[in-house]
């Protein structure tokens, strides 16, 4: 009788526990070379309505949330730089750029040789580094009075 009783305990405590649980997800993207570049966090709603209702929508969404895997924080402006490693081409991508920021870039070889430079006048700007060899680059930086340097690998 005890274990019957226990049984039946079991039956319906773990739906109970199970739905009290929260059932997000985190995935990840990764480059060719096995870096992680994004990462995916799903949201996932559940509704119980009874056997005779119909919900109004759809309950179960599936909310994505894309982060790259790389930022950082210059002069209250999130900068971006993906895919990295790259096939040739890369984002560079500035989050809260005004149109008095002054945004400059410079791309060099780890010996130091320009490759090009120029403005960024864009939130997202693509960059075209498909005719060079592959290797490890420099990019840098300039926002206002501040600078960062930015390694980016093209394979």
């Amino acid at each position: 009788m005890k274990k019957l009783l226990l049984i039946l305990l079991a039956l319906i405590a773990f739906p109970l526990a199970m739905l009290s649980q929260e059932h997000n997800t985190v995935e990840f993207d990764y480059d060719e070379a096995g870096n992680r570049i994004l990462r995916h966090t799903i949201y996932i709603e559940i509704m119980i309505t009874k056997a005779d209702e119909q919900p109004d929508t759809l309950q179960n969404l599936n909310m994505e949330k894309s982060v790259p895997a790389d930022e950082f924080v210059l002069e209250d402006m999130i900068i971006r730089i993906y895919p990295n490693p790259t096939m040739g081409r890369f984002t560079v991508s500035l989050d809260n750029l005004s149109e008095t920021d002054q945004v400059s870039y410079s791309l060099y070889t780890l010996t130091g040789q320009l490759i090009s430079q120029g403005q960024i006048i864009n939130n997202e700007t693509v960059m075209d580094i498909q005719e060079h060899e592959n290797g490890t680059y420099l990019f840098k930086l300039a926002i206002n009075s501040e600078t960062t340097t930015w390694k980016v690998i093209k394979r």
